[in-house]
């Protein structure tokens, strides 16, 4: 009998409390596919009833006519349900999101050309089940507007962003019948990007924008009504700028590039509520990070490796451990270019969207399909809360059934898991017991958790608290009252405050 096996039968009989960890311990391809043979791109998508909705566009004369909106449903094998093109006849016509009604129906977001009364129009389409359209409309907005970004309330309201025109990025909510409830605007510069992200957790919509000579990254925080709660700002000396956002653990991800010299580098970065950076990480070679989604305690993002023009040479999966440690990577297309516009997850499944060409948003229309590994490494005692009093010393202690393993504790103090160091006073950060001595006030409520990594897998312990009581801050008062025997005699009255108890 193995060890895995031992541990697994010991949890039976109740021996030992057992854990699994999973983390991601690479990708393997699935299938890839594209769906057209003329230009275009497919953009974001979702996961319906196991099958995949992708929003996109089509150039079928390129390089010259017009591009058309187009649709496109997959089936988990890969298998094309259907591909709707529809085509009103301008230019500069496509899709860049979709959602799922209340009703089943889907809703795709995007532009249209001179649908209103500007050059450019936000634009929707509700298409059912089988890719027949339903309905259309458009904003009828001051400006030259275009879609980009659309997602679906937890109250079923949609919330919409793109480009307004005149350097300005719109946030629009309407209900489910797309009657609009409120409009905001904000600047961000020229002809701009726009992305929604909504924290469900806290009830929290954020709008991000930027624009590709802008050296400021704008975001805006929205309650559920849309109404300002902040506004935040990423400055770089250089452009800057963002293609996908993400939560997690009620934490904003960002991702994109700045420029450094000229050149591109990829951008992660993570914001609190409050607007603050808490962790980043540059990438050390010219390169674009597309897109951005979360598995478990992990970020995965996309990066397209580009040449000094812009170009993408290699498109890769990376696993973001956060501090800037990058884990497992993965090449996408075989090594062709793929430029990403989406990262899908379904259950242990990852779909990449996008389009197979140099450019970024001009190719044939693809779809990859990986699978996430797992690694399960077997933590068999969990570290539990403490509760201490002051001046006391204290321990966490987590186990692993890998001899091998190695370990980080963290902590947080309202800024996210960072990595302690052996220090004040902590020591054993790097080992299997953390101690904290000579506890005060300030640790209480602490937050700490442990990193274990076994070979290339990375497992995250439970999030255990200190709770550090101030038990030897106690005091007693004696009242001694003393009269003098004299006519009017004054009262006096002392207090004497002895310390400790």
């Amino acid at each position: 009998m193995n060890k895995q096996n031992l541990i697994l039968l010991l949890s039976l009989f109740g021996i030992i409390s057992i854990s699994f960890s999973q983390s991601i311990n690479g990708f393997s391809n699935v299938w890839n596919n594209t769906y057209s043979t003329s230009n275009g791109i497919l953009a974001r998508a979702i996961i319906d009833n196991g099958s995949l909705v992708i929003s996109g566009s089509t150039w079928p004369s390129w390089p010259s006519g017009t591009t058309d909106q187009m649709i496109t449903k997959v089936s988990s094998s890969g298998n094309l349900v259907f591909q709707t093109v529809r085509a009103p006849g301008a230019d500069h016509d496509g899709f860049r999101s979709v959602c799922v009604l209340n009703n089943g129906n889907y809703a795709f977001f995007g532009q249209e050309n001179a649908e209103g009364t500007q050059y450019f129009d936000g634009f929707f389409t509700v298409f059912n089940t089988s890719g027949v359209e339903v309905s259309h409309n458009f904003f009828s907005i001051t400006g030259s507007s275009s879609g980009d970004d659309m997602k679906k309330l937890p109250n079923g309201n949609l919330v919409f962003t793109g480009n307004h025109g005149g350097g300005l990025n719109f946030v629009a909510l309407t209900d489910q019948e797309f009657n609009q409830i409120n409009y905001q605007t904000f600047p961000v510069g020229q002809w701009n990007l726009a992305q929604i992200a909504v924290d469900s957790a806290n009830s929290i919509i954020y709008a991000i924008g930027s624009e590709p000579s802008s050296t400021v990254l704008q975001i805006k925080k929205y309650d559920y009504s849309l109404n300002l709660l902040g506004s935040y700002t990423i400055s770089n000396t250089e452009a800057m700028g963002n293609y996908d956002t993400a939560i997690f653990n009620n934490q904003l991800l960002l991702c994109g590039y700045k420029e450094i010299g000229g050149a591109r580098y990829g951008t992660i970065s993570k914001l609190d509520s409050n607007g603050n950076i808490i962790d980043s990480y540059t990438s050390t070679t010219v390169s674009e990070f597309t897109s951005i989604t979360t598995f478990g305690n992990e970020i995965i993002v996309s990066k397209s490796n580009l040449s000094s023009s812009n170009y993408s040479i290699s498109n890769e999966l990376l696993v973001y451990l956060g501090n800037g440690i990058i884990g497992n990577t993965f090449l996408l297309n075989n090594g062709a270019p793929f430029v990403v516009s989406d990262l899908v997850l379904d259950q242990n499944s990852l779909y990449i969207t996008g389009a197979q060409g140099t450019g970024a948003s001009v190719g044939i229309p693809a779809v990859q399909k990986v699978s996430i590994q797992l690694c399960n490494s077997l933590i068999t005692l969990q570290p539990t809360n403490q509760t201490t009093s002051v001046s006391n010393n204290v321990q966490f202690i987590i186990t692993s059934s890998d001899l091998e393993s190695t370990y980080q504790w963290q902590t947080d103090i309202g800024l996210g898991f960072q990595n302690l160091s052996n220090a004040g006073q902590f020591s054993g950060v790097n080992s299997s017991q953390l101690t904290i001595s000579n506890t005060t006030l300030n640790n209480n409520n602490q937050l700490f958790r442990c990193v274990n990594y076994s070979n290339s897998c990375v497992n995250y312990s439970d999030i255990v608290s200190l709770t550090v009581n101030d038990l030897g801050n106690t005091c007693s008062i004696l009242l001694i009252n003393t009269g003098l025997l004299s006519f009017n005699p004054p009262t006096y009255t002392n207090t004497i405050t002895i310390y400790p108890n």
